[in-house]
């Protein structure tokens, strides 16, 4: 295991709060949820000791409450992101309400001042938003968090601009390109994103805590690399975080980005979404070479849609979610040999092999197909608990290798199948929270020949036909333990600490020349040009290949990964963040 130490320092200024310097809580970062901290006031300044803090899920009235410490300050860790109702209640009667939107892996702050005479202006770090008031007390709506002490350099994509900004194929993680210092590749065979000067094998993405890295391959995400798919359905997708520097020491296996992300879940009122989109050639310019050769217009299609629908089973309790998305997409490729083939080498080629180079030449479709599925349950039998249970499957064949020379029918179906298990338990007690995760990754890329009972047949400078010679699959399967505890039973600290447990089974089964393979060269053996009026110089195979033997690798890997971090306030104007891993 490799142990990587990490100590960040973090200095911040003041918030000033009624004239008061106000001393704000730590925050622990949370990779699929976030917290909300901050420091209680009384109308002159004063911090505010024992006021309830309670926060309620506006989508399924999941409930989180704390006290503030002599202070005034306070922290609600473990939060699910989403809309909350925060109400603040003194000894004295006096009360603070605001409703605002959390996103993930925040460290947010909502600083309050209690006992507020009617139309008093409030602080600035609470302005945003519509307000109304009244004798006594200060109601805040409609605005999200802002994070204003975090070391972390992180861009959060919100659900909003999933839906609203415009992209090309519905893959999420395009959108990490709004983070600074992020690019994503969007090619038509290995879609992804790296960061700043990193390979893309340096990135790794969590889907509600489950990490999709690839350990086969340099892509960096499962199932990223020779793919014209995505990673995960984007109508499953609630938001993400874009982390590019200084993340903490719970995050693993990276060297550069992060992305952490989280799945929909059900609410007390059912909610559904369908979308559908179509593109053909009429929208495609046809290329230079196709002018040039006197090409037909190659074939062009691209159908993606989808459906999803979540709710209530039982209301405040027990909710679930399920979302389809469809991906299919027909290019064409063009075969045609007997543009650099030499006339002389096309008629010997026809008279040795009996077929006509006629049939393999032409225009044809490179089918793509892909489905994703994507179910989730969420129980909450109490305040203090919430279970979640969800699973997704993503299936693509692809039918590529084809194209110049090589004649359709030596082509193979790039086979992709990934599949994700998932249980969280989530524990809020007094003073900590406690976060379960059981997964479970299966990821299968299976390139196979479209023909597997021809022979391959390589007649030089000419054409390649029959069956792809060669076939692989590549297993990667993940069972990974994860449990995280923060404490912020301790003055101004937040100390998080965890542990985790992943088996990993790699196998490699690379069958190289499982078809035979025969090679003819215009001449003897030797490649040396025969009597030009010999009609016959392919007659013969030059070399025959056959693959012998097992060509499989296996592997299995088990890594512990132990953390430990503290976020320590040593005053209003220094914060630590110190972790080790």
């Amino acid at each position: 295991m490799k142990t990587i130490s990490a100590f960040r320092l973090l200095l911040a200024s003041a918030t000033a709060l009624g004239g008061t310097v106000a001393m704000v809580a730590p925050a622990a970062a949370q990779t699929t949820t976030a917290s909300i901290r901050g420091t209680v006031t009384d109308a002159s300044g004063a911090p505010v000791a024992g006021a309830t803090v309670t926060a309620v899920a506006t989508a399924n009235n999941i409930t989180r409450t704390a006290t503030t410490a002599a202070n005034g300050a306070y922290i609600l860790n473990g939060v699910r992101t989403g809309e909350y109702r925060v109400t603040i209640a003194g000894a004295d009667g006096a009360t603070f309400e605001r409703l605002v939107t959390v996103s993930i892996g925040q460290s947010a702050t909502l600083d309050a001042q209690l006992g507020a005479a009617a139309g008093a202006e409030e602080p600035a770090d609470i302005s945003v938003g519509d307000q109304s008031a009244q004798e006594g007390d200060i109601v805040v709506t409609g605005s999200a968090l802002a994070e204003t002490r975090t070391s972390e350099i992180a861009t959060n994509v919100s659900q909003e601009q999933i839906r609203r900004l415009p992209q090309t194929d519905r893959n999420f993680l395009s959108f990490a390109a709004l983070a600074p210092g992020v690019r994503y590749n969007d090619s038509e065979t290995d879609k992804g994103f790296q960061s700043g000067a990193s390979p893309a094998s340096q990135v790794n993405v969590f889907i509600d805590g489950v990490s999709l890295k690839n350990k086969l391959r340099e892509g960096g995400v499962a199932d990223q690399q020779n793919s014209r798919g995505n990673p995960f359905g984007q109508l499953a997708v609630q938001e993400f975080r874009v982390i590019t520097q200084n993340y903490k020491a719970e995050y693993e296996q990276a060297g550069a980005a992060v992305i952490t992300a989280i799945t929909k879940s059900g609410a007390n009122e059912f909610h559904g979404e369908a979308f559908g989109q179509y593109t053909d050639k009429a929208l495609s310019q046809k290329n230079y070479i196709d002018i040039r050769d006197g090409n037909a217009e190659p074939a062009f299609e691209r159908k993606q849609y989808g459906i999803s629908l979540g709710g209530p089973i039982i209301k405040d309790r027990l909710f679930f979610f399920a979302a389809y998305e469809g991906n299919d997409q027909d290019r064409a490729f063009n075969v045609n040999p007997s543009v650099t083939a030499d006339p002389g080498a096309i008629r010997e080629f026809e008279q040795a092999s009996g077929r006509r180079l006629s049939e393999f030449e032409g225009a044809f479709v490179s089918p793509f197909r892909q489905d994703f599925y994507f179910g989730k349950m969420t129980l909450t039998p109490d305040d203090r608990q919430v279970f979640d249970l969800s699973f997704s499957r993503r299936e693509e064949t692809d039918i590529q290798g084809f194209g110049g020379n090589v004649a359709f029918e030596a082509a193979e179906n790039k086979i992709n199948v990934v599949d994700t298990y998932v249980f969280k338990w989530t524990y809020n007690g007094n003073n900590f929270v406690n976060e379960f995760n059981a997964n479970y990754l299966n990821y299968v890329f299976n390139p196979t020949s479209l023909n597997p009972d021809l022979p391959s047949f390589d007649y030089a400078g000419v054409v390649v036909f029959g069956g792809k010679d060669s076939t692989r699959r590549e297993l990667q399967q993940g069972y990974t333990l994860r449990d995280d505890l923060t404490w912020t039973g301790f003055a101004r600290h937040a100390i998080k600490a965890g542990v985790r447990v992943e088996v990993t089974d790699i196998e490699f089964t690379n069958n190289a020349f499982i078809q035979p393979r025969y090679s003819f060269n215009r001449g003897d053996n030797a490649g040396t040009p025969l009597d030009p009026t010999d009609d016959l110089t392919f007659a013969f195979p030059a070399e025959a290949r056959l693959g012998l033997g097992n060509g499989r690798i296996y592997g299995s890997n088990t890594q512990v990964g132990l953390y430990l971090q503290d976020d320590w306030d040593v005053s209003d104007r220094l914060q630590l963040n110190l972790g080790v891993r």
